[in-house]
C-alpha cells in the first residue's frame, strides 16, 4: 500500500519529505522516501523513535505532536511533500495542510474514520497545494512490486519486523496484542506465525 500511495506522488528526488506519524507505516513511507532519492526525510511522532532514524532514512526527528511541530515550524522548514501516517484522526489532516511548502503535496494515508474532514481551503489556495489519498488498485502488480523492492532491499524486512509471538501460545497471542495498543520506541512491525 505504501508503495503505490508513492507512486501517486511527485518524484520525490531532491525534496524534502515529511512524515506525520512514524509508527509502522510511517517508517516504512521514510524508508521509501529515501531509496527514491529525498534529499531529507523529516519524521514527527510523540513516541521517541530516534534509534530507528537511520535504519528507516529518516534525517531529523522531531519528538512532539504533530501541532505542536507545526505551530513552530519556519516557512524554510516547510516540506515539499508531507504524507499523513498517522490516521484515525481529523486534525493531523490539518497540520499536514499546515506543514507543506508552496507547490506541494499532501498525501492522507489510511482509511478514515469520518466521512468529512475540515481542511483549510483557503491555505490550500493560496500556496498552490495538492491534496491526495486514495486505495491501492492494482493489488497483483503492487505486491509483485513490494516483492521485488524487498527483494532489492535485503535489509528492510529484518529491520521491520521487530517481534514475533507464537500463534499456539494464547499468552504469546495475547501479548501481542497488547504491545500493538500501546507506544514502544523500539516496536515496528509484530507477526504472529506458527
Amino acid at each position: 500500500c505504501a508503495l503505490f500511495a508513492c507512486e501517486q506522488l511527485p518524484d520525490l528526488a531532491g525534496r524534502h519529505v515529511a512524515i506525520i506519524g512514524l509508527g509502522s507505516i510511517g517508517l516504512l513511507f521514510s524508508y521509501l522516501a529515501k531509496a527514491a532519492g529525498a534529499r531529507r526525510v523529516t519524521g514527527v511522532d510523540p513516541v521517541d523513535r530516534q534509534s530507528l532514524a537511520t535504519t528507516f532514512g529518516v534525517d531529523e526527528i522531531i519528538r512532539a505532536s504533530s501541532d505542536r511541530w507545526v505551530s513552530q515550524l519556519s516557512p524554510s522548514d516547510r516540506a515539499d511533500v508531507v504524507i499523513e501516517a498517522v490516521g484515525h484522526q481529523v486534525a493531523t489532516l490539518g497540520h499536514a495542510i499546515s506543514a507543506a511548502a508552496p507547490g506541494g503535496t499532501v498525501f492522507y494515508f489510511g482509511v478514515a474514520d469520518d466521512e468529512a474532514y475540515p481542511i483549510n481551503m483557503r491555505l490550500m489556495l493560496r500556496n498552490n497545494l495538492t491534496l491526495k489519498s486514495g486505495v491501492t488498485l492494482d493489488r497483483r502488480r503492487v505486491l509483485a512490486d513490494a516483492g521485488k523492492f524487498a527483494a532489492d532491499h535485503p535489509e528492510l524486512l529484518g529491520r521491520y519486523l521487530t517481534h514475533t509471538f507464537d500463534v499456539h501460545d494464547v499468552h504469546d497471542v495475547q501479548g501481542a496484542f497488547e504491545l500493538a495498543c500501546r507506544p514502544v520506541p523500539e516496536r515496528v512491525k509484530i507477526a504472529i506465525a506458527q
